[in-house]
């Protein structure tokens, strides 16, 4: 059975009004349901309250006329075909009418019944198709000058914006400014808790920092995780300022993202018009540049564009460039810092430490260049190639003395959510020949909390194999009791900001203190980094570390070097 069809007519001549019935109650083919009224207004308050199919409207009617009582109606039903029947047999009137939304134009006395059903069906059908016809329009604008995700203008809308500012800015005068954000550390985030939490995480940011502009202000995302603001008639660059700390501050609460709270902080870049550029692009350019300024120094800051940045990013470009080339030309190296067992004074067995050997700058630290090979992915490749050295390295020790030393290396994020990541350790273990009891991964707190069922896993199929599971620079991040007893962990390293005022430092003596007797309660082996004097030495081994290391027993050291302690 066919969908009623309902139709409103609207028409104050009693004798066409019992026709229309007449015609519609004779259908066979679909049934309709026939409301009337003589009057537009009578019309329109029915329509606020009950919905119709189609509406059958006379232009001629005591309270309107003509096309103004068409487009009445129309406000109120945008959506809803009108069909105009009228006395009138005027061709202009029916154009104007077509033009103002109505679907048909016919003359009583001039239709029959079957020609009024197919006047209606064709009425719903190119309103149905026009107004799917709009949707698709509307999409596409929306699709055309958004950011499908955050709901944000786009760049391309954000450049309008930014052009039609500079052109205001060169007739009247005035200043504006340009914001560069990026989200610090999102990837790492994307990484360890997954696509969909990162894309999350990025709507709520965008609801957030909307909240900290003036109606007259933009944000749009440019994709990933950049946004860019545009401040117009601003005539201070403090209060650019003024808004980058607020912005700052509004990220620095957590956000509650599937039951889980993550902390977030951004880096943030400024260029004013007229001083630091006079185009679109050139303010854009800088106020990026700016914002690298602000990652490189320290992160979770804002800074305003200087020329002297302009190096401070070309160097950082061309590090990033010869990063790539740093594996095939062999300038990677490591040194070997040596892990004591507080009770023998005797090596039980080193940490691999990655060094840079640049051809130009000369040796570079991981402090120098780390967090660019997180940002690029290329930590990676330098990761693997880490493992396996390292690997290589241990098993030749072993091969050349009875000391069955073991080895630590330190695992980034980016590796650690590898979906290979088991098995490339696996495959080196099997490649080097190395027993998997004398590998010890080291994981940051931050990594562990990230996704804890992928984390779980990950290290019970590590445990399976025999690894050994090391958590750095404890004490630091988390230091949550529910992990230290759910995940399978072999040993903690206390921090050296720990360390290093021990002994006089009652507040890290009691850290400590607690820690070590926290690890031994669980079973967990404790390491103590940074041990610089002797005073240090021994209140770490009061209170029960089982091995330590630092500058006071031994710096980090070729491997020939460690080769000759080992003969030692």
């Amino acid at each position: 059975m066919s969908k009623q069809i309902d139709v409103i007519l609207v028409d104050d001549n009693p004798t066409d009004v019992k026709l229309i019935y007449k015609f519609l109650s004779k259908s066979s083919n679909e049934q309709f349901s026939l409301t009337s009224f003589d009057r537009i207004g009578d019309a329109i308050d029915e329509l606020t309250k009950n919905s119709y199919t189609v509406m059958l409207l006379d232009l001629c009617l005591p309270d309107g006329s003509g096309i103004r009582t068409l487009n009445k109606a129309h406000q109120v039903v945008p959506n809803m075909p009108i069909i105009i029947i009228t006395n009138e047999e005027d061709d202009e009137l029916a154009i104007k009418a077509v033009k103002s939304g109505a679907q048909d134009f016919i003359v009583k006395n001039t239709f029959d019944a079957s020609m009024l059903y197919r006047s209606i069906r064709h009425a719903i059908e190119r309103k149905r198709l026009w107004v799917k016809l709009a949707q698709t329009e509307k999409r596409e604008h929306y699709l055309a000058t958004r950011d499908v995700l955050t709901g944000l203008p786009n760049r391309h809308t954000y450049n309008e914006r930014l052009k039609r500012g500079l052109s205001y800015c060169n007739r009247y005068g005035g200043k504006l400014a340009v914001m560069f954000m990026d989200l610090d550390r999102f990837k790492f985030i994307n990484d360890t808790l997954g696509h969909k939490v990162g894309d999350i995480l990025l709507k709520e940011v965008a609801k957030s920092i909307q909240t900290c502009l003036r109606d007259t202000d933009i944000v749009a995302r440019l994709g990933g995780d950049e946004f860019i603001f545009l401040l117009p008639k601003i005539d201070q660059s403090l209060k650019a300022a003024k808004v980058a700390k607020h912005i700052l501050k509004i990220l620095s609460k957590p956000f509650m993202i599937e039951q889980q709270e993550i902390y977030i902080s951004a880096s943030i870049g400024i260029a004013m018009y007229p001083s630091d550029g006079d185009s679109a692009v050139k303010l854009i350019q800088n106020a990026d540049l700016a914002m690298y300024s602000a990652k490189e120094s320290g992160r979770n800051k804002y800074d305003f564009f200087t020329k002297k940045m302009n190096q401070v990013v070309t160097n950082r470009l061309r590090l990033e460039n010869d990063m790539r080339a740093a594996l095939k030309n062999d300038e990677f190296f490591l040194e070997y810092q040596p892990v004591i067992d507080t009770i023998t004074k005797k090596m039980v067995g080193t940490e691999a430490l990655i060094r840079w050997r640049h051809p130009k700058k000369g040796r570079l630290y991981p402090n120098d260049f780390i967090s660019i090979a997180e940002e690029t992915r290329q930590i990676i490749h330098i990761g693997n190639w880490v493992l396996e050295q390292a690997c290589i390295q241990n098993k030749k020790w072993q091969n050349n003395s009875a000391s069955k030393m073991r080895i630590a290396i330190n695992v980034s994020a980016v590796q650690f959510t590898q979906a290979n990541f088991v098995n490339k350790v696996r495959d080196i273990l099997q490649q080097t020949g190395m027993d998997a009891h004398y590998l010890e991964l080291e994981l940051t707190e931050g990594i562990l909390m990230q996704d804890i069922d992928l984390t779980f896993n990950v290290l019970s199929e590590l445990r399976d194999i025999g690894v050994r599971i090391s958590i750095d620079d404890f004490g630091t991040g988390y230091s949550s009791m529910s992990y230290l007893k759910r995940f399978p962990l072999d040993i903690l390293k206390i921090d050296r900001s720990f360390i290093k005022d021990l002994p006089h430092d009652p507040i890290d003596s009691a850290i400590v203190t607690a820690i070590a007797a926290m690890a031994r309660g669980l079973s967990l082996e404790i390491i103590a980094e940074g041990i610089e004097n002797s005073e240090q030495n021994a209140f770490v081994k009061k209170v029960g570390c089982d091995c330590m290391q630092g500058f006071y027993l031994q710096k980090p050291v070729a491997a020939s070097s460690i080769s000759k302690l080992i003969k030692a």
